[in-house]
Parts: structure tokens; sequence; C-alpha cells
């Protein structure tokens, strides 16, 4: 990935900003100028290839410039916030610095001490603004897209901990395309045998089916011709690791509903309620697999519709529904605001919207316990960045909480009064035990006692979020003094 590269992505950009984002070339050319990467190239090929994935997605110029510095204050000996504020500006020297490591020396040159303040610095970066974490993405990306270059060990290494942290922030963002690579990626060397395996599949999948999928296209596409309903196309293969991850549940491939996914971007949600039910009449739904994500969004903010049919040949072939403005959003998360806004606004929406997802307000309520590094990035690791479960109230909002929570997680996550006074639960219309672990899916309803006033300290075994477990202790802790 040369400058050339990068030149063509912003050939649009106004003079000013393809000036900046030319300066801060320049720097990190003479900074990295002695380097070289394993794969015997020079070192400046990496922060412009980062530079290049932030360009492809249209962002504003201080992030492209701080993708390009991103190394530069750990590589470059004299190089400084205080020096990149001052011969750029200060949002970009915030952002580099954002992303820069932890220096081991700070550590007692404790290599485990420096790596997990760093992460702990990358997670609250979050905080201050979510484009640290989309450049560490791209980072993460193109060193994860060159890392046949590292020895075995290595790459088991990275590979591990961008499966387990970085995946999971891409996913929380909404950033689907940088989730679908990175686990792709991941899973290459964490397993070659299943990844080698999960593509045969996919590859044979795609060309038994092909016929019928052109089929399939031909029809809902002259349909939509005939009813001058424009549109627009993509088709998506599922990708090994969700092929992988399917088979871990449903054991057959013949079960698996979104190995075929048809993406029609549509003028407005009319279209993609009409072509859902249209759809649904020209062949045989699948009615527990439809999905009204505009009615009822995910918590990392991705609409749409979703319906799952029987193809002609029994196969199963999911057809998704969006408004341009949907798909964006649905493929790139936040990053998408840097496409659909004018760029002087979009990090302002980004960073108000990252306010309003769940996953922040736990994490700014981690922040704030000021828990030692070890357990903050423990507790990070539990209760954001697992597999997370999506749980739903009477009224049909749903929640994000840990693989594993229970009706008292779910309480305290809804409300500190909730969770003091639970004395029961319904789950799905049904009565059931405050213990027991919840599925993604269910409709939890929560039964409250404001008169019951017993000290409950045997709540704390029937959850398992520190969130649950810190409001019982201090609920307990205050009802002792009374």
């Amino acid at each position: 990935m040369y400058i050339e590269n990068l030149l063509e992505l912003i050939h649009d950009y106004e003079p000013q900003y393809k000036e900046l984002i030319l300066r801060a070339y320049e720097f990190a050319r003479e900074v990295h100028k002695d380097v070289k990467r394993k794969s015997g190239e020079p070192y400046i090929i990496h922060p412009v290839a980062v530079a290049c994935i932030l360009a492809e997605m249209k962002a504003d110029a201080d992030t492209i410039a701080a993708g390009l510095l991103h190394d530069t204050i750990e590589d470059g000996d004299d190089v400084t916030k205080e020096l990149i504020a001052e011969k750029f500006n200060p949002s970009i020297a915030m952002l580099v610095d954002g992303v820069t490591k932890m220096k081991q020396y700070e550590f007692d040159n404790d290599k485990r001490k420096a790596e997990e303040a760093s992460q702990r610095k990358i997670v609250e970066s979050v905080l201050q603004d979510i484009r640290i974490m989309i450049i560490k993405l791209a980072d993460r990306l193109h060193n994860m897209r060159t890392l046949e270059y590292q020895p075995r060990n290595k790459q088991i290494e990275k590979a591990q901990e961008t499966i387990e942290f970085f995946v999971p922030f891409a996913y929380l963002i909404g950033a689907y395309n940088f989730k679908l690579e990175l686990e792709d990626l991941s899973f290459r060397y964490l397993n070659p045998s299943e990844f080698n395996k999960m593509q045969n599949i996919l590859t044979n999948l795609e060309q038994r089916n092909r016929s019928v999928l052109d089929e399939v296209i031909y029809e809902v596409s002259q349909l939509l011709c005939h009813e001058n309903v424009p549109f627009e196309l993509k088709i998506r293969i599922k990708n090994a690791y969700g092929l992988f991850r399917r088979l871990n549940y449903y054991a057959r491939v013949d079960n698996v509903y979104d190995i075929f996914q048809l993406k029609y971007i549509l003028k407005d949600e009319q279209a993609c309620y009409y072509l859902r039910d249209k759809v649904s009449g020209l062949y045989t739904p699948v009615p527990e697999k439809g999905k009204d994500y505009i009615y009822n969004p995910k918590p990392n903010l991705y609409r749409g519709l979703h319906t799952v049919v029987l193809a002609p040949n029994s196969q199963k072939i999911q057809f998704q529904m969006n408004t341009k403005n949907m798909y964006m959003i649905n493929s790139y998360g936040l990053p998408a605001y840097w496409s659909t806004m004018s760029l002087q606004h979009a990090a302002e929406r980004m960073q108000n919207d990252v306010k309003t997802l769940e996953f922040y307000k736990l994490l700014d309520e981690l922040v704030r316990t000021n828990e030692p590094t070890e357990i903050f990035n423990k507790q990070v690791k539990e209760e954001i960045l697992t597999n997370s479960i999506f749980v739903r109230t009477p009224d049909d909002d749903t929640f994000e909480l840990p693989k594993g929570s229970t009706a008292v997680d779910f309480a305290y996550l809804l409300h500190s009064d909730l969770g003091n006074y639970i004395v029961g639960c319904t789950i799905n219309g049904e009565d059931a035990p405050i213990d027991r672990p919840l599925q993604s899916g269910d409709v939890v309803y929560i039964k409250a006692d404001v008169n019951d006033t017993s000290i409950r300290d045997g709540l704390i075994d029937k959850c398992r979020t520190e969130r649950a477990k810190r409001k019982i202790k201090e609920y307990v802790h205050k009802r002792s003094k009374m």
C-alpha cells in the first residue's frame, strides 16, 4: 500500500485537508525511515495502509493523519504528544496519544503490566473519542492481513487477542465489515484445519446453489422492476468463522439459515416492508427466523428487516431489507457517519451515539470504580467482551447482558431498586427461578416487593455480573447500618 493509493482515496477532499494528510505522511516517513517490517518492506507501508483503511471509510482528515502518525510517539526518539500538537493540531495529538502503547520502562520493565495498561488505555479511550478505537481497529486489521510474516507463536498470540478483544469491540460499535474480516483472519491462524474445512463447505454450497440463487434473484428483481421499486442488491456468503460458530450450535449445515444473504437496499422503510411481504408470498417463509430490526433495533444501532425463505430446492435464503442509510450503518457502524453526513459533524455525532449504547454505560461505570488495571481488564472482558445475550422486557425493550446472566443481573441492569427488592421473575410468561441463566430472546419480567426489607446477601450467589455483585454489597452494607 503506497502513498499513491492514499492520494487516490482522498482525491476529492478539500485542498487544506489533503495538505494536512500529506504533511502527516512526510513526518511519519521521516520518523520511520530506517525501520523495516518483518516482511522486509519499509515500515512506512504500515501507517499508509492504516490511513488507506480509514480513507476507504471517508474518515475526516484528522483521523487519517492520526492513522499515518499512530506509531510515531512509540517509535520516534523525540516525538511527543506536545510536538504533534505543535506541528499539526491538538485533535490529531489526542488521537495519536490515544493509540500509543504504554512504555515498558514505566512499569519497571514488566512487559505484562505494560501490555495490561495499554489495553486499559485503549478501552478507556472509547469514553474520550471513539475514533481512537476505530484507528486501533484499522491498525489491527492491517497487522492481521500481514500476519504471515510473524513467527507461529506471535501469530497465535495476535490472533487470540484479536478474536477476544478487537472483534467484540468492532461488533459493539456496529462495524461488521471490521468484525467479519478480523474473525476470519484470526480463525485462519487459530484453527487452520477448521478454517479450511469451513471454506470448502462454503465453496461447495455456493457452487451447488448458484443456479437457484440466480433464479431467485432474477424473480425478485423482476418483481421490483415491474412495480417500479428502485433497489440495489448486495450478495453475501457467510464468513468461515460465522459458519463455524453456527455449526457449533446447529450441528448440521442444512439447519444454518443465513449462509446466503441477499441484501436489498431500498428507498424507504415502506419499501422494505413491501418487499418482505412479497418475498414471503413468493416462497415458503421460515417464520421463526423473521426479524424486525427496524421496529426493534439491535443494541449496536443495527436496523433492517430479515426474513428467511425456502428456495425451490429447499435451500434456506435470508433476505435483508435496508434503506441506504441503514445499510451503511449496518456495514460500518459508527464510522458510517463519515459517509452519511458532513465531516465537520460526523465525529461529534459518533461520540454522541456511542454514549447511547449499553456497553458504553457499563464501561463508564467500570472506569469510575477505579479498580486496579488487572481487575478492570478482567471485568471488561467478562462483562463487555464476552458472548452477549439479548433479553427483552414485556414492553419489548432490548438489553444486552453477558452470557450466563440471570434475572438478578437483569434487574440490576434495569434499576438498582428492582434488584434490591427482587422477589421473583417470569421468563417468557412462566414463573422461573431468579438464578436461571437467561437465553437470547427471553422476555423477562421482574417481580419486586418494596416492603421486603430483608438483608439480601444471598443474592450475590444468584448473579454473574460484577455490576450486580457491587450493587448487592452496597445494599447489604447500607441495610446493616440501619
